[in-house]
């Protein structure tokens, strides 16, 4: 053969060479990529299914697709849609098309009795939804978009019982991607969805009672990721998130002879929450921000109660692994500047007596625990893996062997509170077990404005005076006065069950 010399002819090869490499890697067309959904459904324990598979032109239609996933106990889960195209790109790429204007039917039957039996009926709407779906067939990466995807509830059966029922759903401007399909791959399973609202109401009336409900909630602006790492040995699996959000209004209604009309609303400015968990620690953080909630109802003559929270943050730690040493959990809270309407101060303070000054909560506290295992209990439900597939994990037994209070106080009506503390637990018994009842360590306790408060709760009414004068006299034998109605108070907690308040041993 001769050689090639010129520059064009060796671009042309590699060409040649490129789209031959590519082209073996499993080619996703239509008929593939059912044949994957049907393979790799199956793997799992579940089944999808179509009616008829039609092809037309580029174009292969499902009819009456079907996915059927087994539930615990012998149940079953099965959703219904009218039909799917699924559209050749002719460059190795599919896009899957959901169009509007056709029905998705979900339904659950269940093994204990008929009314486990539960049935949905759904029309779709709006632009529908497409999937783009590229890469390689054993692995493929889907895309997913519509500018408006609507799913509207035409019917709710329990039994053979229809029930009063409407609600519809609404998606604005969704995208998102997912990734890492093939478990076989080691990758992880990603997903991530944006979208610029996301609306859904549900109307629901029980036809046993008569009780009436109704709710509507709208969200603007979400964001979110989650990605499952299946782990290459067992105990090594891991589950991330994150998520966050504009703002958002909630409203529930509800009737009935018992309660009357029952009416409460909740708004916030903007939502962010993380999660972390695998095998050996869970970890949860959620802020909010501009919180406001409303309750009204007509069996309380008082007009609609109004409480607001500029912010909220919370934090959870928790290990999970068993382990012969102490692991430490964290539990943080945070609540600013959580103010009370005049309508609810009116009622409980006509006089104000009370000064009305927004309250404040700042709650930092570690144990260490030792963590043992005791009960088997089902994992975080794993991508992809059916009902029985799902692995079990230990429930493990959380034994405190510390506590320590990096940081508490309560601000309220112009008093406050502060406290910090370290205290451990001796391990006693056989198998050892924590003696919760003499703990070992020391609480430090400062506080400004409770007798002035004490005062003014007796002025309001909401304190009897004999109850504040009891109260006054407990203070003076656990806390020391200090200048501008101030007081300290130093707990010490001795091995044996010893107790030193302020210097005085009481035990």
């Amino acid at each position: 053969m001769p050689a090639l010399r010129t520059a064009p002819a060796r671009l042309a090869l590699a060409a040649f060479l490129a789209s031959t490499a590519l082209s073996a890697q499993a080619e996703i067309t239509p008929d593939a990529l059912w044949q994957r959904w049907q393979d790799s459904i199956a793997s799992e324990g579940r089944s999808v299914t179509a009616e008829r598979s039609q092809p037309d032109g580029r174009t292969l239609r499902l009819d009456g697709v079907t996915v059927t996933q087994p539930l615990h106990e012998g149940g079953a889960l099965t959703a219904r849609l009218d039909t799917i195209a699924l559209q050749d790109g002719g460059n190795g790429t599919v896009t899957v098309v959901i169009a509007p204007g056709q029905e998705l039917h979900i339904a659950t039957q269940g093994t204990d009795s008929p009314s486990d039996a539960l049935s949905a009926r759904f029309d779709l709407g709006g632009d529908g939804l497409t999937l783009s779906v590229a890469g390689d067939i054993a692995a493929p990466d889907y895309a997913f978009a519509s500018d408006s995807f609507q799913m509207r509830l035409t019917e709710l059966v329990q039994d053979t019982t229809p029930l009063e029922a409407a609600g519809d759903l609404t998606l604005d401007r969704l995208a998102g991607t997912v990734a890492g399909t093939d478990p076989a791959a080691g990758a992880p399973l990603s997903t991530r969805f944006t979208a610029g609202r996301a609306a859904m109401t549900l109307d629901l009336t029980d036809p046993a009672t008569g009780v009436t409900s109704s709710s509507a909630t709208a969200q603007q602006d979400l964001d979110g990721a989650a990605s499952f790492e299946p782990g290459t040995r067992s105990g090594t699996w891991s589950v991330a998130g994150s998520f966050t959000a504009g703002q958002a209004e909630t409203r529930s209604l509800q009737t009935s002879p018992e309660i009357g009309r029952v009416e409460t609303t909740s708004r916030q400015d903007s939502t962010a929450a993380r999660l972390a968990v695998d095998a050996t620690r869970a970890s949860y953080d959620v802020t909010a921000k501009g919180l406001a909630f409303t309750f009204a109802s007509d069996q309380f003559p008082v007009p609609p109660i109004n409480v607001t929270l500029p912010e909220m943050v919370a934090a959870l730690t928790i290990p999970m692994a068993a382990a012969p040493e102490a692991q430490i959990a964290r539990l943080a809270l945070k609540l600013s500047q959580l103010s009370l309407d005049d309508a609810l101060w009116n009622m409980l303070d006509p006089g104000r007596a009370l000064p009305r000054t927004p309250a404040d909560l700042d709650l930092d506290i570690e144990a260490d625990l030792i963590v043992r295992d005791t009960v088997q209990t089902p994992a975080p439900p794993a991508p992809g893996l059916s009902a029985q597939a799902q692995p079990d994990m230990p429930l493990p037994d959380l034994l405190p062997t510390g506590l320590r209070i990096n940081a508490l106080t309560l601000g309220f009506a112009g008093a406050e509170v502060a406290a910090t503390g370290d205290f451990t637990v001796n391990m006693m018994g056989d198998p050892p077990a924590p003696n919760l009842t003499q703990p070992v360590g020391q609480l430090n306790v400062t506080a400004t404005g409770i007798t002035t408060l004490l005062q003014q709760l007796s002025a309001a009414g909401l304190l009897a005076s004999d109850q504040a004068m009891g109260v006054q006299l407990m203070l003076g034998m656990f806390t020391t006065p200090g200048a501008d109605d101030s007081l300290t108070s130093t707990i010490t907690a001795e091995p044996g069950g010893g107790l030193v308040i302020n210097g005085n041993r009481v035990r």
